[in-house]
């Protein structure tokens, strides 16, 4: 009867102690031992397949693991090794004649990235393919080629060999990573941002990841800004500018623009549907600066807010009102929160005074749009002790002409109808 070749899986245990449940004499799995000390008495089966798990990460070097009918040698220490290649190794004088390919592709991928960061792109790119041509699956050897790319300018090479490792191992989260730098530097922003987030589906806690979606965020926002000020600039070049992501322009006339390009930063870094564009304009009247037209562009829904100083305000085309509610039990509040831990606990201190007396409180992620929902009845008041003035200074114009009041508060604001504002403010005061 013929006798099936064992399959013998190496996985990754605590500490990278490699634990394995070998095959006894009747080739049935007896309990786990360390695998770095197994040896078998039995010398009749013939071959083997190893097969190295997709949890394996590091391999200690020259390690080997004996059974009387084959011997395998592990490769060199590296962060990644190929989950899907088998090594048949028919007896222990043939593994001393072979080279192993893990080895040498590892060295040609270490040749590779010290010839990319002398600069020698050439070289990295020939050791690379070095490596490929050993294994074309070798999935190291294609992200090191993306990065030379990436390094080179050439993104259309490096998506192409990001695909490729996606191909080869659709849950290689480094490709993805890769391909997203790729994108955002051809200028291809919302597939980098999907690229990012199929690496962060893969694996959450990829900092990398996060990083990378941060970086394509941050070119998005100057995008949009300095879009905003090139055609204020062209059609107004005496106006001053003021700008989230630092674009400022001293006022020659009396006239500035508040410009927050994206409120909303961690809704749009976490693809939550709720941000918006923030444009404000000021003008100097006596020696203050006044807010005289506001806009809030909510893209996604296509809710485009407005008000002109003593005409009223309009969501697209109709007339806002604030509701009337006249208590706090009756009224929905919303609120956000400072991305400073000690401001976010007294800001819970303000919530806990408000709880009991509010019909329910919403922390929707933008402040510009929890003002503007003020005036389009949707909530009744808000409140928040450390804002910036972009985040809210178009948005204010637009509740006060919708029937609506604001107070400076801390750092930040008090909006809601004029009904309830009084009661707010002291709830809200409550030491």
């Amino acid at each position: 009867m013929k006798r099936e070749i064992p399959t013998i899986t190496i996985s990754c245990g605590k500490n990278d102690m490699f634990m394995h449940p070998p095959c006894n004499s009747t080739g049935n799995t007896t309990s786990s031992i360390n695998y770095t000390t197994w040896t078998a008495n039995d010398s009749k089966y013939g071959p083997a397949i190893i097969n190295l798990d997709k949890s394996l990460r590091t391999l200690p070097e020259s390690t080997t693991y004996v059974r009387p009918d084959f011997v395998f040698y592990t490769p060199p220490s590296q962060p990644f090794i190929q989950p899907d290649i088998p090594y048949v190794v028919p007896n222990p004088s043939e593994v001393t004649k072979k080279t192993n390919p893990v080895i040498v592709n590892k060295k040609n991928i270490d040749k590779s990235v010290n010839f990319r960061k002398s600069g020698d792109f050439a070289n990295a790119l020939k050791s690379c393919d070095e490596a490929l041509k050993a294994n074309p699956k070798y999935l190291d050897g294609w992200n090191e080629k993306a990065v030379i790319y990436i390094y080179k300018a050439e993104y259309k090479n490096a998506i192409e060999s990001c695909d490729t490792a996606i191909k080869i191992d659709p849950k290689y989260f480094y490709a993805y990573k890769n391909k997203a730098v790729a994108l955002r530097k051809s200028g291809d922003y919302e597939n980098a941002f999907k690229s990012c987030d199929e690496a962060l589906k893969i694996n959450p806690k990829y900092l990398d990841g996060w990083n990378e979606k941060a970086v394509i965020y941050i070119y998005l926002d100057l995008i949009i800004e300095n879009t905003i000020i090139s055609v204020i600039k062209k059609m107004r070049p005496d106006d001053g500018i003021i700008g989230e992501e630092g674009g400022v322009i001293n006022s020659k006339n009396g006239v500035r623009w508040i410009i927050d390009p994206i409120d909303g930063t961690m809704n749009y870094l976490h693809n939550i549907p709720h941000w918006c564009i923030s444009i404000a304009c000021e003008k100097l009247i006596n020696e203050q600066w006044t807010t005289i037209v506001g806009v809030v562009y909510d893209v996604l829904k296509n809710e485009f807010f407005s008000a002109i100083q003593g005409y009223g305000a309009k969501i697209n085309n109709n007339k806002l009102f604030v509701l009337k509610t006249k208590s706090l039990q009756k009224a929905l509040i919303a609120t956000e929160f400072s991305y400073n831990i000690a401001t976010r606990l007294e800001q819970i201190s303000m919530i806990s005074n408000l709880v009991n007396v509010v019909k329910d409180i919403r922390s929707t992620g933008s402040s510009a749009l929890d003002i503007c929902w003020i005036a389009l009845g949707r909530f009744d008041g808000f409140f928040e002790s450390d804002l910036s003035y972009w985040d809210w200074a178009a948005a204010s114009l637009i509740l006060r002409e919708a029937g609506g009041k604001v107070s400076p508060f801390q750092q930040g604001i008090i909006a809601s109808n004029p009904l309830i504002h009084k009661q707010l403010i002291k709830r809200i005061s409550l030491k």
